[in-house]
């Protein structure tokens, strides 16, 4: 007795008869869609072609382009020429004048200042004070000349002419040696009457001595004073 075959193990079959049921599952499943809803396939199509049909996607816009880079070291633009603002160089400048100073001038008053002889102490060596040094006729840095001795009395003078002259006064120059003695007698600032002018220098020439100004080194100069004399007669 020959050999016999092996049986087929179950566990083969099992695919097979799954692929079969399925089938048979699909088809009886599609009789009954059909049977109760016959356009049921053609709205399922129809579906699907709704939605393979919708509108592509619009395109997305391109990028700006990159900015172009300057090649390093490149120059810029020429910017705009300065040009200077104009300046009036002509501007006119005020100046203020300057007054001058006063010029002293001669005068007739007897009092000190800037005249040719004066009774007081005078500018400089010409008046009749002490000057201001030793080359004017004053005595300068020393001892100006002082009286002494010597009057006029009312009486010296006529009575003549006393109405005429009373309560006046006559102021004259004198000019003192260095020995004390008056060498000079001018009228300056004369009276109201002549006669008594005279009478005034010829009595002082004769009368007055002075002890005489001396100079910085104590010699004695010759000087110049006024006298003034009133007549109360």
């Amino acid at each position: 007795m020959g050999p016999q075959p092996s049986p087929r193990h179950p566990s083969a079959n099992r695919p097979l008869a799954a692929g079969l049921t399925a089938v048979v599952l699909g088809g009886v499943l599609a009789m009954l869609v059909y049977g109760f809803a016959p356009d049921l396939p053609r709205q399922i199509a129809r579906a699907a072609l709704t939605a393979i049909n919708l509108d592509p996607p619009k395109p997305r816009p391109a990028p700006p382009p990159p900015p172009a880079h300057r090649q390093a070291g490149a120059s810029g633009a020429a910017g705009k020429m300065a040009v200077a603002a104009p300046v009036n160089a002509a501007a006119r400048v005020a100046v203020m004048p300057i007054a001058a100073p006063t010029v002293s001038a001669t005068g007739t008053a007897s009092q000190s200042g800037a005249q040719a002889a004066g009774a007081g102490t005078g500018a400089a060596g010409g008046g009749m004070g002490t000057g201001s040094g030793m080359g004017g006729s004053g005595a300068g840095a020393g001892r100006k000349a002082e009286k002494l001795a010597g009057e006029i009395a009312d009486r010296d003078y006529p009575k003549a002419g006393r109405a005429l002259r009373l309560g006046h006064s006559v102021t004259v120059l004198l000019t003192i040696d260095s020995d004390g003695r008056v060498s000079d007698c001018v009228v300056r600032d004369a009276g109201p009457d002549p006669e008594a002018d005279a009478i005034t220098c010829r009595l002082i020439r004769q009368r007055f001595r002075y002890r005489p100004a001396t100079n910085a080194l104590g010699q004695p100069v010759e000087s110049r004073t006024g006298w003034r004399q009133s007549w109360f007669y």
